[in-house]
Formats: structure tokens, sequence, C-alpha cells
């Protein structure tokens, strides 16, 4: 699938081209017939959603029957409550073709009972419509062989052997090669997911977002463009998107052109070949120019509800502004979203309710989770596990700056720092101060730790020198005021850091991050950033945060990077927390922006609060100080607008 970025200003270019003319046509003669855009529900006294599934159609099941919607034959049981799935019933499971049956048979049902079965499509449904077969597994290709009729092998055979490089081969040669690569079930499964076929009209059936009383559910997150348009115009213009590039697939696929043995760039760049082509046939290129159009909508888009995971990757204090602006436009409380496994493998909690995330990896030989369901009622939010009885509340998404083993809290993680044994040591000669960085290892389990023993004087002048010392002091108590300060902000970008003595010296004991990129590495080496979360506005939490604590020792070289996801991390707090009323210099020509959830969390800062927090690590003087740059800080920020 040609899942990517789309700059905004080119999409909305794109989309009013004439080409996209085709497809607001499209969407206005689909939604009149199947009458799904506007999928809004209210009143609803029961909600059962579930996210994920991929093809594990047993635990699918066995969590239904225990929450009471269906019967050990599998009939719907679930009276007047609404069944809603986030999608991605298909690809690497077994038993896809299984659990799409359950669902299309428990919506007629539901009805006859007063309830409803809700689908949100997933972007596998949308792969499997569009031809990206990559994730198609050999059991779900099989479970369609007794359909297979012999006129589709023969006439997949022919296609075959008209391929390059075919013709050279024996007959028998080219039959093992075909079964091969065309395996039995093959051709069935393929009409199946086309626009007319059972399992293709059916999805194309459904919506792309739901509403169901005051809580919107979407497969990937709330992207930008659920906070601008409505709720009726984004399911139309999406599923004609859909609906074109599938009816221009099949058909390019249909003439010999495309096959789902190709990815989503290579069929891109043949139908641009195509449309440019005046020597084929006019059919053709009018399939390769609509499939070219669908390709640049919302739907194909990285940055489309589909596929966003800003909502359950990015930094919540930064992505904070386009959540809630999705939420309003829509008009709900909350989102419920799949797409993105959570890393507890639990339904999590995110930006103070406003996100819940329900992918918990229900296919465990894949994903090692289970299935869940998400129960909404009179008793609010509530969580039932695969075989755990009694229900529980979404779990709050916790804190993690850097990957750690057995899904370690920060909290397990500084307990590990203060006990653990040090078993290695070895210098790291950067910077003037020179920390030690250690090895640790306790239960098994080792990681790795930086040790800063640097502590100048700050010994207080008189009168205007009285904080000089102060004011050019490196300090490694900094570090752990830092990440302090940060946990009550929630900023999650500082590493854990504890207090403890090593072999009679006091010192900061800072997590290590593996595989960090700084900036000057990026910048040196030309890496391009690929990251699921934007650059700038982590950049802009960076910003406001060195103005807070005042750090003056902002480099390229300490302004970093995980390398799986170009996620922003925060190191070398020693030399901050000046008394300075202004901005860092290399703050200082910027302009300063955050969410108004962050300059709530820096509102909500008080003298007790963090006297009491850091009071061991940083002077009255530098707290005031603080509390004057944060007054600052709210008196003149600007509202990140863009993700």
């Amino acid at each position: 699938m040609a899942c990517r970025r789309l700059n905004p200003v080119l999409r909305r270019l794109l989309l009013n081209s004439l080409l996209h003319l085709a497809i607001v046509v499209l969407a206005v003669g689909h939604a009149s017939a199947e009458d799904n855009t506007e999928a809004r529900y209210s009143g609803v006294s029961r909600v059962v959603a579930f996210a994920d599934v991929h093809g594990a159609y047993a635990d699918l099941t066995r969590i239904l029957r225990q929450t009471g919607i269906i019967d050990e034959q599998n009939n719907w049981t679930g009276g007047d409550s609404y069944l809603v799935s986030l999608g991605d019933i298909l690809d690497r499971g077994p038993q896809s073709r299984e659990a799409l049956d359950l669902l299309i048979s428990l919506q007629a049902e539901a009805g006859e009972a007063g309830g409803k079965v809700l689908f949100a499509l997933g972007n596998h449904e949308v792969m499997n419509l569009t031809g990206d077969w990559r994730y198609v597994s050999a059991q779900e290709i099989a479970g369609f062989a007794d359909d297979e009729t012999l006129q589709q092998r023969q006439a997949g055979y022919a296609s075959f052997r008209r391929q390059p490089g075919q013709a050279s081969l024996s007959d028998d040669q080219a039959k093992t090669e075909f079964d091969k690569q065309y395996p039995t079930g093959y051709f069935a499964r393929l009409e199946a997911f086309s626009p007319h076929g059972r399992y293709g009209s059916w999805l194309l059936g459904q919506s792309v977002v739901l509403i169901v009383n005051d809580t919107l559910f979407v497969h990937g997150g709330l992207s930008p463009a659920l906070g601008e348009m409505p709720l009726a115009e984004l399911n139309a213009t999406m599923m004609a998107e859909i609906r074109l590039y599938a009816e221009a697939w099949h058909a390019l696929n249909k003439t010999g052109h495309v096959s789902s043995k190709q990815d989503a760039q290579a069929v891109v760049a043949i139908a641009t070949a195509l449309a440019a082509d005046e020597n084929i046939a006019e059919e053709t290129r009018l399939a390769a120019s609509n499939l070219l159009a669908a390709n640049a909508g919302l739907a194909f888009s990285a940055d489309g509800p589909l596929w966003y995971r800003g909502s359950a990757l990015c930094y919540p204090l930064s992505e904070s502004s386009i959540t809630r602006r999705a939420l309003q436009t829509q008009h709900v409380q909350r989102a419920v979203l799949g797409h993105t496994t959570t890393a507890s493998r639990k339904v999590e909690n995110r930006d103070d309710g406003r996100i819940i995330l329900l992918d918990t990896g229900m296919l465990n030989s894949i994903y090692h989770g289970r299935a869940a369901v998400l129960i909404i009622d009179e008793h609010g939010l509530q969580v039932s596990y695969l075989d755990q009885e009694g229900l529980e509340p979404p779990v709050v998404g916790t804190r993690k700056v850097g990957a750690r083993p057995n899904n370690m809290s920060d909290d397990e993680l500084a307990e590990f720092l203060r006990t653990a044994s040090v078993i290695g040591s070895e210098a790291i000669p950067v910077g003037v101060t020179q920390p030690t960085r250690l090895t640790l290892e306790k239960d098994g389990i080792q990681l790795r730790a930086i040790f800063k023993t640097e502590s100048t004087d700050i010994r207080r002048g008189r009168g205007p020198n009285k904080n000089r010392m102060l004011n050019v002091s490196d300090r490694w108590q900094y570090e752990i005021a830092a990440y302090r300060l940060d946990r009550m902000l929630g900023l999650d970008m500082v590493p854990v850091a504890v207090e403890r003595n090593i072999e009679g010296r006091d010192g900061a004991l800072i997590f290590w991050m593996d595989g960090l990129i700084s900036l000057l590495k990026k910048n040196r080496e030309k890496i391009s950033f690929e990251g699921w979360c934007p650059q700038q506005p982590q950049h802009d939490l960076m910003y406001v945060w060195d103005t807070l604590i005042y750090n003056d020792d902002r480099t390229q070289q300490n302004v970093t990077y995980t390398q799986n996801d170009w996620m922003l991390k925060l190191i070398d707090q020693s030399r901050s927390f000046r008394t300075y009323r202004n901005k860092p210099p290399y703050v200082r020509e910027r302009e300063l922006k955050m969410t108004r959830e962050m300059a709530d969390r820096l509102a909500a800062l008080d003298s007790g609060q963090l006297s009491a927090e850091l009071g061991a690590y940083i002077n009255r003087d530098q707290i005031r100080a603080l509390l004057r740059r944060r007054d600052s800080l709210i008196n003149g920020w600007a509202e990140i607008q863009s993700p």
C-alpha cells in the first residue's frame, strides 16, 4: 500500500483536480445507496468494541461469548448491544475468513434483536481490497481452495504464461512455478475481495469512522483530517477513494498490468506510465488515472485516519492540540483506536482519557498478546480480557523514556538503578566532566547507566552577584531535578535518574538509552528523518523545556533521537536551573510554541509542589526563577497548529 505522508497543500490541490471530481461523484452515489457515511448513533445503552483480530478467530469467538455477545453456536445473544469492530480482521493469522463470515452473519442477526454490528475498516481490509497482499498468510489463501473453479485457474495460468520470462519455460516448469506463486484458492480469494465479490462488496458498504454516543471509533488515529472535515464528508470521501482504487486495480489486474505480487510503489509507477501512454486502450488509461487519483487521497496517506499513529505514539503534550480539535469537530469526548499494539498488551488510556488504545495483540502467535474487548455502558469504560474474571478499567499508559526489558515501569527502573550490582565500568571521553558508563545487573537483567559525579560549588555571594557561582555550575543534582520535573509535567522526554553512592562517591545514575542518534550525526551524515511523529513539534517542546529549566548547554550532540522511531530524547541537564529570567541563548530568537495542554501543565506548577519534589536538588532561588520563566512562557506562547 502506498502509505505515505502527503504535504497538506499538495493533497488539497490534488483533491480539487478533475480526477477528484470523479471520486466525489462516486462518493455521493454510494452514500445515497448505502447510507453509511453519517455513521453516528446515539442512545445506545451498551457498546462492546474490539480491534485487530488478524485471523485469531478462535479467541475472537471466545471473548465474544465471555461478554455475552454470542452463544456456543456463535448466534447473537447481545440483545440491543452495539458490537464495534475497529478493523484489521484480515492478514497474518489463519482464520480471517471465518472471522469475517461471523461478523457478516452477526450484522444481520443483531438488527433483528435491536442491536447492531458496526465495522470500521482497517488498513488491512483496504490492502486486501486494493491488491496489496503482502501480509496474506498461506492459510488464508487455502481457506478459499474449495471455492476456486477450474476456469479461474486456467485463466490465471494463461495470464501467467504471458508474463515476461515465462515463454522460455516448459509446460511442466511453468505449472510448477505457477502453483508455487498462486496456490489453490488464490484466484477465488482475489475474486471474493474484488469490489463485486462477496467480501469486497460487503467491506465497501461499511465505514471508516464511527461515532456511538460520545465516543468515536476509528482504526488508525485522530489524524488532522478529523479536525477539518465533518463525519459524513470524511466517510464519503475515503470510501469513494477506496472503491475507486479497488475498481481501477482489479481492472488493471484483468488486463495483466498489475498483480498482488507487486508492492504499492510498483503499482503506482506502472499506473503512472499507463496513464501517459496514448498507444494503449482508453479504458486502461482511465483505470490507471483513477488509481493515481485515489492513491493521492486521504485513504492512502500516512496522515489519514486509517494509517495515522500520532495519537498512539507521539508525545501527548504535542499531539494533544490535534486530538482536541478532532474531538471538538466531531462532537465527542474520546476516541477508541486500533492499529498500534500497546506495549503493555492491555487496553490503555492516553491523554487524560481522550484516547483509548484497544489493540492488545489478539493474534498471540505474532503479537504475544491476548483478546480483549472494551465495554462502555452505565458503569463507564471497562475491559474484559480473555479467560480473566471480572472487568477492569483501561490502564494509564506508562511513561517509558528508552527501551527497557520486561515492560519495566519508570519506578521499577529507578529501583533497579538504586539497587543493582555494578559489574562493569568504562569512561566516556566526552565533555569536560567525563562521566562513567556502568553496566548493572540484578535478577538476570543487565542494563547500562551513566554515573555523573561533577557537582561544582554554588556558594552564594552578596548583592547582585549572589548567584554568580550557581549560574555557571555543573551539577549532577540537576539531572535528578530535571527527571522529576519531567514527570510532574508529563513531558516524557528525560531519562530516569536517581541518586546513588558508588565507591564512596555521590552522584546521579542515569538510565542509558542504547542506539540514540544525535542531531549532529544526523546532519553530518545526512540521515533522513523517518519517524511517525514529526520533528518540529518535538523540537517545540524542547525549546519550552529548556527555557523552563534554563538549560544553557543544549547542543547538536545532546539533541538525540531513538533509532527506530525518531522520537526526541533530552539528555544532559547538568548545566541548568539558572536564576535568569529570559530564554537560554540558543532559544532567544525562536517563537515558543506549545499546546494548550502543555500551558495548563505549566500553570499548575506551584512553589510548594516544586519544593517538595525538587527541593533536595535545587534551591529556593532556582525554584523562584523557574516559576518566573514559567509565567513568561504562559504569557507569550503560540499554539502548535499542525503535526
